[in-house]
């Protein structure tokens, strides 16, 4: 940051449930497969659409759930939760871009997701996680969340990383 220049924190929100529903609607078969990682990477090294978390070989049931969260303007609540996020921390002297999203966790179908590995690995994530801001909310193919718990998901992903941008990630079980 150069010098007499305030920090600025910036918080958005990117919808990838269409995403998400567009692959699910494919044959369950290796293009799918390669189309999630061309979706996940976008053609670079690195991932740069935060959908690492949902199953790419997921089954129906993903889609019905995906439907829902659509019907239910999914998007709009997580936006409007990242928005007010970014006006409560507007102030903490963060210098960083995060982006929030909102990712369909399979739990029912396939054998792709456990469920406390990917909760503990998006509480406490590796370094990567300071390079890569990503505050991904998870949604879980097994519940039916009201607005209010995807607005809290929402909320509670980006303080945490906003709170590991600040002071790293936990290292030490004491720290998680």
């Amino acid at each position: 940051m150069p010098p007499n220049q305030a920090p600025r924190l910036q918080i958005s929100y990117l919808p990838v449930l269409h995403t998400l529903r567009d692959l699910y609607l494919q044959p369950r078969d290796m293009r799918r497969f390669k189309a999630y990682l061309a979706a996940l990477t976008g053609g670079t090294d690195d991932v740069v659409l935060p959908i690492g978390l949902a199953n790419p070989m997921a089954k129906e049931h993903a889609v019905a759930r995906i439907d829902a969260l659509l019907q239910m303007d999914a998007d709009t609540v997580a936006a409007a939760a990242a928005a007010q996020a970014a006006e409560r921390l507007a102030t903490c002297g963060l210098d960083v871009s995060i982006t929030a999203t909102l990712v369909l966790v399979d739990d029912v179908g396939g054998g792709w997701t456990n469920r406390y590995t990917t909760e503990a690995s998006v509480r406490f994530p590796g370094r990567g996680a300071l390079k890569r801001p990503f505050a991904s909310a998870l949604c879980w193919t097994s519940e039916r969340p009201t607005t209010a718990a995807l607005a809290a998901e929402v909320l509670a992903a980006i303080y945490r990383v906003a709170y590991q941008q600040r002071h790293g990630v936990p290292t030490t079980l004491q720290h998680m």
